[in-house]
C-alpha cells in the first residue's frame, strides 16, 4: 500500500488477516496498527528507491515475519466481535451523553 495519503488502509488489515506483512508508506495512519518488521515494512514515500529497497528487504528476510502471529494478532484488534464491542461502546458512550443533555439528574 504504496499512498501518499490513506485514511486506513483496509488492503493491508486483509493482509495481515491472512498472516501476510504488507509493505506500506511511512504514513501516520499505518503506524496506527502496523509494527515494522513485525506485520508490515515502512517505505518512505516519494521515495522509490526506498520502496525497492523494502522489497529487497522482504524477499531477503521472509523469516522475520511469523503469518500466524500476524494473523492472531490482526484478529484480536479486527474481528467482528473486538469492532463490534467498540461500536457498542460508542453508541452506549452517544446514548448516555444525549440523554445526560435531556436530563441532567438523569446520571445521579
Amino acid at each position: 500500500m504504496y499512498s501518499h495519503y490513506e485514511t486506513f488502509g483496509c488492503v493491508v488489515i486483509e493482509a495481515n488477516a491472512i498472516g501476510i506483512p504488507a509493505i506500506v508508506s511511512d504514513l501516520p495512519v499505518f503506524k496506527e496498527y502496523c509494527i515494522a518488521n513485525k506485520t508490515a515494512i515502512f517505505a518512505e514515500k516519494d521515495h522509490p528507491e526506498g520502496l525497492a529497497d523494502a522489497f529487497i528487504f522482504f524477499i531477503e528476510n521472509q523469516a522475520l515475519f511469523n503469518k500466524n502471529e500476524i494473523a492472531t494478532r490482526t484478529q484480536e484488534l479486527f474481528s467482528y466481535q473486538r469492532v463490534g464491542n467498540q461500536f457498542h461502546f460508542l453508541y452506549d458512550a452517544l446514548l448516555l451523553s444525549k440523554n445526560a443533555v435531556k436530563d441532567p439528574n438523569s446520571l445521579q
